[in-house]
């Protein structure tokens, strides 16, 4: 029978792509000129089948693309095309592959032409520490993604030989190279899956969607569960006949039993974003206006000043065209990079997860329900419950307007010899220091060094002022039946509401809150996820109509056991 769950397990070294730098080596055979190396060890990148000359390549079926030179995801191909009768190519393609640091892997996986079913059948990896060779591999892989199982530890280079091709006149066509191995796990490996998701409508949450499953594998290579490493995680629907993406996770947490048995706990990126270092924040206003767009790439994909500017991508961004230009004006002070995204969601009015897709969406949150999906009686367990929760009245919500002060604040005064980071609990500009120097510096931090151990180091700049007003909405009084108690939900520490957007802030806020009914239950999903509009059989006769928040799932091998929280009228 065939699978219904899948996991596709990338027991790769967490952190090779991001250091990792590829050259084709001169005296055999090149690469066309739109190849870019880089794209070979990016995440998530997307193939489509592209129309070329080679003999009895194409299959009439629509399926082959014109071929551009921008935005094709090429990382790699080959000038020359593999002889009619050896299938060798003229000249090996050899790449060498250097690393910021150490690695250690259980192999290396290739991805070739997939869509196509062509890969290079016989290739020579080599794993080097420095100038000294640590193994050396021929490979003959039988399908065009194959993993080439050699456990090496602490090398910091590879080299590679492709010379040979599973076909005739047929170009190599890299797609992707991962520093380790690719595994499987079907239904045989599989004991369970459970998937929790969360959404907030308001933005002021950003939730960490996780993913926990038992493997028992008889596999005899042995399984590390390294933190960050990737899973893909799929889910085949017998009523639409098609496999359902559920999403990307990283490892966060494992532990082996006995027999190749493992409980593995994972994370999404909101996850990983969390757990990574802090955001350190900044001013953005005058000069350092900036726009969502900007910000969010920033938070995601920036690390810590010390670290350069020569910043890699971590994640790949989505944004609706509708948000990418919108100003941002305000404070973030040094705080975890998911608390910042939800500073900038819930000023812009957006909703930013990575739910059951490759990268991190922000979304108008009044655009991420879409139409309204039936969820029917004979999905629906008995147990579910619906709750009546206090009316809300009324939003008080903080604006937060920051302007330079005259006032000059002491920051920092200390002895110490060598550097330090000073972190402000306060936005302060134009730093000053005597008896040192500044390294580096932003509106909430500064890196400092002193030379001398016996005499105090004193940092200073001019503090802001956050003038601070409020918002409020309230319900109208044909809204509120006579008797009802007020209850105000306050809203403070959101540094980028301010005057231009608070107005607009609020009442998105009070149309969330007085949204007063909560299903709390069991039913069977059909493809629903977290933020959709659905209206589902309760206690009532009527039902209710509302908005996905939460999703706790059980992937079985008949169907998904989904427990919901859904919050409607």
């Amino acid at each position: 029978m065939a699978n219904t769950r899948e996991i596709t397990y990338y027991d790769v070294s967490p952190y090779a792509a991001l250091s990792a730098r590829g050259e084709i080596l001169s005296g055999g055979g090149q690469i066309q000129d739109f190849s870019d190396l880089r794209k070979l060890f990016a995440e998530n990148i997307t193939y489509r089948s592209i129309q070329t000359c080679e003999h009895n390549y194409m299959i009439l079926d629509g399926e082959h693309k014109e071929f551009s030179e921008t935005g094709e995801d090429i990382a790699a191909w080959s000038i020359e095309q593999s002889l009619y009768l050896s299938r060798m190519l003229p000249q090996s393609v050899k790449l060498d592959i250097s690393f910021g640091g150490l690695q250690s892997g259980p192999g290396i996986a290739f991805y070739f032409d997939i869509k196509n079913n062509i890969w290079c059948d016989m290739l020579r990896v080599k794993w080097h520490r420095d100038n000294n060779l640590l193994s050396d591999r021929t490979f003959y892989p039988d399908s065009p993604a194959y993993s080439c199982e050699n456990k090496v530890d602490l090398y910091n280079r590879v080299e590679i030989e492709f010379m040979r091709m599973n076909m005739p006149r047929r170009y190599l066509k890299l797609e992707a190279a991962l520093f380790g191995l690719v595994r499987v796990f079907g239904d045989g490996d599989l004991e369970n899956i459970t998937i929790n998701e969360g959404f907030d409508p308001t933005g002021r949450t950003l939730y960490i969607n996780s993913a926990n499953f038992t493997v028992n594998t008889k596999d005899e290579l042995p399984y590390i569960f390294l933190k960050r490493q990737p899973l893909h995680i799929r889910y085949f629907c017998e009523q639409s006949s098609e496999w359902l993406y559920m999403g990307s996770y990283y490892i966060d947490k494992s532990k082996k039993y006995a027999d190749g048995k493992y409980s593995v706990e994972t994370v999404d990126k909101i996850g990983v974003l969390d757990a990574s270092d802090d955001f350190m924040g900044g001013i953005y206003d005058g000069a350092n206006i900036t726009t969502a767009e900007e910000l969010i790439d920033k938070i995601v994909n920036s690390r810590s000043f010390s670290q350069g500017q020569a910043q890699e991508k971590i994640f790949d961004i989505e944004t609706d065209e509708s948000l990418k230009n919108i100003r941002i004006r305000g404070w973030l002070p040094v705080m975890k990079r998911r608390e910042a995204l939800a500073q900038v969601a819930l000023a812009i009015g957006a909703v930013i997860d990575d739910s059951r897709a490759n990268c991190i969406k922000v979304r108008p949150a009044d655009s991420v329900s879409g139409e309204i999906k039936y969820i029917g009686k004979d999905r629906v367990y008995q147990s579910g419950s619906v709750n009546i929760e206090f009316p809300c009245t009324a939003i008080e919500l903080t604006e937060h307007n920051f302007t330079v002060s005259a006032k000059t604040k002491e920051l920092y005064n200390d002895a110490f010899a060598g550097e330090k980071l000073v972190k402000f609990s306060e936005p302060a500009s134009n730093l000053t220091i005597t008896n040192g120097t500044i390294i580096s510096s932003g509106a909430n931090y500064a890196l400092i060094s002193s030379a001398n151990a016996l005499v105090k180091c004193v940092l200073s700049g001019r503090e802001y002022i956050d003038s601070k007003s409020s918002v409020i909405v309230r319900a109208s009084d044909s809204d509120v039946l006579e008797g009802t108690q007020e209850k105000t939900e306050k809203i403070e520490n959101f540094y980028l509401v301010n005057k231009d957007n608070s107005e607009s802030v609020a009442r998105r806020l009070y149309e969330y809150y007085i949204r007063r009914h909560v299903f709390d239950g069991d039913f069977l999903a059909g493809g629903e996820q977290t933020g959709d509009a659905v209206r589902i059989p309760a206690a009532s006769d009527d039902g209710i109509s509302g908005q996905i928040e939460k999703l706790a799932l059980s992937l079985g091998r008949r169907n998904i056991k989904a427990r919901g929280i859904i919050r409607g009228d």
